[in-house]
């Protein structure tokens, strides 16, 4: 009845339960829409099945006053409203015609086989509630088939008051709840606004058929000791997590940014995400902690709005349809969980025809557009839990100042593993995986780590490397195929192997910077080429004074490497829709800006660092959605182990021109000397 009200091009609708809680109790839906004229109370309101609502959907027809497209399809919904009282009572009047009355009570109807058959009147009235001109509807329900208790009110005035989306421009739909003598049932009920307002995290985008822009914002909690921040970009790529592209793509490789042919049929997505944080350290910072989580529980997740009007049943309790738990199982300290996030999406009804609602108008039929919305949003959801990361590490420095590091040993996760693969008999392919994993952490412990670094880092992989073996072992228990966990067990032996050669002792060799380099671009030049690439190297050209350095070869060939995968990757990310003309461009060069030795200095034009320079020098901390967070973090140790260090300066300082406007990374040699 609402939704009719909406489509009826009501600003205000007023829903009153008077003695819910007695059969003796009536409900009214009130609202100042256009009303209706006698052939339309005939024809299409007392008619099962109009079709009224869809010619005009399907025709773009919209409606007079406020532009809307009908959210109404079947023309049976009103009908529902029978199942609530035996005794329904209408008053209506469009402009210009007199005031109708319906009175329709099913209890003297028992005696009819077919509804054909049922004798209903239709009278004028003088006015009883529409007079001086105004239009709408009013509907009253007496007689009630049930009574209603506080639940059912709180949760009714969850449903009415989110039919609306929440910060839309325009005040064109109010809807509001009123329970005569009942206020407290629902006064303690927190305005949406004031809940969403507390969240620690806003973040907002639009993917559309010119690229991706986003805003992102930290509020920490007064009192905390911290700064917020923000940061925004337009018109760049939509970063595409790769278990999301190997659902739409076979080509290798597989395209790091979401095609804007993805909004074919779905037109614009808009999104606004609110998170928060219940944890108990940072829920002292909060007052309202407990009416947030309250609220929380009952309307966290992602709704779905189409022309400001809700979609169900997404973002309803129980409704989990981006899978955000399970993902909060597989990255517990990165990805969001469904009851920390209030997330509103926005689409336009004339420019999404093939998002088509199911019949039960539950929500989409699950078609590629429904695929290709809901990659969308993930991928968004993705790109905003990386910048989070890096938020939620400082809240947590701030309030662990004084925790000291510790040893983490994985030894113990991993027998438990081999145990729970043993008993559910997994066959040799996980138990050789597992052995694999064994093998890699063994031999770090025996090495321990290069001289230069300190047990500090081996703790930092040793509890990575812990996690991961845990998520596995539950993996094995909720019953995982055996592809999931042969690509998670994967995924670790890839951890541990970025890391073999470090934890190695690999001899030292005199070397020339401009080697090293040729052998790590040559080693790439594939790479270059597919992703349409520019790459100078002006240190192998002779353009560029050369070094020599007394290191281990392969290790530091690994943090060159590093570093040109993350450019390779950004790249792509800022120049995502240029097929014709590649801008993209990579430089490696030298500089002598730095006291401290020789530098060799990789720059290029994609969108720069936009983490603090120690966040990005510290491990498991990425802006990439299928990242680690360990190149740079690899690559810092290898500068500490050959007494050097990792540095940015900014392009000018080291002689680059205005083209190179992105990343600049500089590796810093205390021990070069320069060739003569």
């Amino acid at each position: 009845m609402v939704k009719n009200a909406y489509d009826a091009d009501a600003n205000i609708v007023v829903v009153t339960l008077a003695a819910p809680e007695r059969s003796a109790g009536t409900i009214s839906v009130v609202d100042d829409g256009s009303g209706m004229m006698l052939e339309t109370l005939t024809d299409v309101w007392l008619e099962p099945g109009a079709d009224m609502r869809e010619i005009q959907r399907i025709g773009g027809i919209r409606t007079p006053k406020y532009k809307r497209l009908p959210l109404g399809e079947k023309g049976v919904g009103r009908f529902a409203a029978h199942k609530l009282g035996n005794r329904i009572r209408l008053w209506t009047r469009a402009k210009g015609e007199p005031e109708l009355h319906v009175d329709i009570n099913w209890s003297e109807q028992i005696g009819r086989r077919y509804m054909d058959e049922t004798e209903i009147s239709i009278v004028e009235t003088d006015s009883v509630y529409f007079k001086k001109g105004r239009t709408g509807t009013r509907i009253e329900i007496t007689d009630l088939k049930s009574v209603w208790t506080r639940g059912d009110v709180r949760r009714l005035w969850r449903n009415v008051t989110s039919i609306s989306a929440p910060f839309t421009t325009a005040d064109d739909f109010d809807v509001s709840l009123l329970v005569p003598g009942h206020e407290s049932w629902v006064n303690d009920l927190l305005d949406v606004n004031d809940i969403l307002g507390a969240a620690l995290w806003k973040y907002d985008f639009c993917f559309d058929e010119h690229g991706f822009r986003w805003n992102y914002s930290f509020r920490p909690p007064p009192g905390m000791g911290l700064e917020g921040r923000s940061d925004s970009a337009a018109r760049e790529g939509l970063p595409l997590p790769k278990r999301l592209a190997e659902d739409f793509f076979d080509e290798s490789p597989l395209p790091g940014s979401i095609p804007t042919s993805f909004v074919d049929g779905i037109g614009p997505v808009e999104g606004s995400f609110f998170v928060f944080d219940q944890d108990r350290e940072v829920a002292a910072f909060i007052p309202e902690q407990s009416q947030i989580a309250t609220f929380l529980e009952e309307n966290g997740g992602v709704r779905v709005y189409r022309d400001d009007i809700r979609v169900y049943s997404y973002g309803e309790p129980g409704d989990d349809w981006l899978g955000l738990d399970l993902r909060r199982v597989n990255q517990p300290t990165r990805a969001i969980s469904n009851n920390n996030i209030v997330g509103l999406i926005s689409l336009d009804m004339d420019l999404s025809s093939e998002l088509r609602e199911k019949t039960s108008r539950d929500g989409f039929d699950d078609n590629i557009a429904y695929q290709r919305l809901r990659a969308i949003v993930l991928s968004a959801l993705t790109h905003l839990e990386g910048m989070r990361t890096v938020d939620k590490g400082r809240m947590r420095r701030v309030l662990s100042k004084n925790a000291k590091e510790s040893r983490i040993s994985p030894n113990s996760a991993i027998a438990e593993l081999r145990k729970e693969v043993e008993k559910r008999s997994l066959g040799p392919e996980i138990t050789k995986l597992v052995d694999k994993v064994e093998s890699r952490v063994q031999e770090m412990q025996d090495t321990l780590l290069r001289p230069g670094a300190t047990q500090m880092h081996v703790a930092t992989l040793f509890h990575e490397v812990e996690h991961g073996v845990r998520a596995l072992n539950a993996a094995i228990r909720r019953g995982e195929p055996i592809e999931k966990l042969q690509q998670r067990s994967g995924s670790l032996i890839e951890l541990l192997d970025s890391f073999a050669n470090f934890f190695r002792k690999t001899p030292e060799t005199q070397v020339k910077a401009s080697d090293l380099v040729r052998t790590v671009c040559q080693l790439n030049a594939d790479r270059f080429d597919r992703h349409r690439v520019i790459l100078s190297t002006p240190i192998v050209t002779n353009e560029a004074r050369d070094f020599e350095l007394r290191v281990p070869r392969n290790i530091v060939m690994g943090a060159i490497s590093n570093i040109l995968d993350n450019s390779i990757y950004w790249l792509d990310q800022r120049w995502p829709f240029d097929v014709r003309k590649s801008r993209r461009a990579i430089v490696v060069t030298t500089s002598d800006y730095f006291e401290e030795g020789p530098a060799l200095i990789l720059a290029d034009n994609g969108p720069g660092y936009r983490l603090a320079p120690e966040d990005v020098l510290q491990p498991f901390i990425t802006l990439k959605p299928d990242g680690m967070g360990i190149g740079m973090y690899y690559a810092r140790l290898v500068m500490e182990a050959c007494g050097g260090f990792v540095a940015f300066p900014a392009a000018e300082d080291v002689g680059l021109s205005k083209a190179y406007d992105g990343a600049v990374t500089a590796l810093v040699f205390s021990k070069g000397e320069w060739c003569k």
